[in-house]
């Protein structure tokens, strides 16, 4: 058995190198958020947005940019999803060739885009639901 599968260092001594995540799975990462950012702004905000106006409840101005962004998303989100996943795609393939002390950059990149799907999903969430709630309590 050789040295270098005992030690699980390379041949020539240097350290193990740590493995980073490849731009493809990044990628499918960021198809699927940005799916779960369309079906929420495309379809599930739309359906609420029903029931806010079959009840008249005032909204604030923030809950109604969020609803004109689901409008847009929900006419145009065929078209939004593989254009903003085609822009991603160059960014992080560009990031990702750059030399390798700032390779860096595409993990940020990465990391930062999941981080951006998650805040919206959870702001037009929460944006939505305090007009329902005001519905509710008004209800009772």
């Amino acid at each position: 058995m050789s040295d270098r599968a005992t030690t699980g260092t390379p041949a020539d001594g240097s350290a193990a190198r740590k493995p980073r995540v490849s731009t493809g799975a990044m990628l499918f990462a960021h198809l699927a958020a940005g799916l779960i950012v369309v079906v929420v702004l495309g379809v599930v905000v739309p359906k609420l947005t029903r029931i806010i106006d079959e009840f008249g409840v005032q909204v604030s101005p923030t809950t109604g940019v969020w609803i004109a962004v689901s409008n847009l998303v929900a006419r145009w989100g065929y078209l939004l999803l593989p254009a903003g996943l085609a822009v991603d795609a160059a960014v992080l393939f560009g990031l990702s060739r750059l030399p390798r002390p700032a390779r860096w950059l595409a993990t940020v990149w990465g990391i930062a885009v999941l981080i951006a799907a998650v805040v919206v999903v959870g702001v037009v969430v929460a944006a939505v639901i305090v007009p329902l709630q005001d519905l509710m309590t008004q209800l009772s």
